[in-house]
């Protein structure tokens, strides 16, 4: 799926850290910081779509009143970021739904991993846990991979 905002914002971060030499240098804070705000990005674009993803599905209903009622829900049956919310959301279309997401994410692919490891460390960030340590050719990484996590919910919700 693409994230314009979010590729736009990559870009930009590595045009300013190649242009100043910022990367892996003295001055490399301001590489920390731009990773942290990617990180909080991603995340705020991540649940996002997959609000918007739900209500491209109830859009595919020809009942308005269940198109509607499917859309108003959608904040409310939503959780958060983990693949097990994910899943719990889809269950709600059918297990069948819900088996294909997981069959398609799988445990321990590189997406799946990816995809925890934007949401743990946009945690950890955001909560002051721990510092964090990536890079921004770690975020590049992880958000590609990751990114494949949101075409996988779209198909199992029948939504491209």
């Amino acid at each position: 799926m693409k994230l314009i905002e979010v590729d736009r914002a990559i870009a930009a971060c590595r045009a300013h850290l190649k242009a100043t030499g910022a990367y892996a240098t003295e001055i490399e804070e301001i590489e920390t910081i731009m990773v942290r705000y990617l990180l909080a990005l991603i995340y705020g674009q991540y649940e996002q779509a997959v609000k918007r993803l739900l209500r491209d599905r109830a859009r595919l209903t020809e009942d308005p009143e269940v198109s509607a009622y499917i859309r108003n829900s959608a904040d409310r049956v939503y959780r958060g970021l983990q693949l097990r919310d994910l899943g719990d959301v889809l269950a709600l279309y059918g297990d069948d739904v819900k088996r294909q997401f997981g069959d398609a994410v799988g445990q321990g692919t590189a997406m799946q991993t990816a995809w925890d490891s934007i949401r743990l460390n946009r945690h950890d960030f955001a909560h002051a846990s721990k510092t964090n340590a990536l890079t921004l050719g770690d975020i590049e990484f992880y958000y590609r991979q990751s990114n494949l996590v949101l075409d996988k919910f779209a198909a199992a919700l029948g939504v491209q």
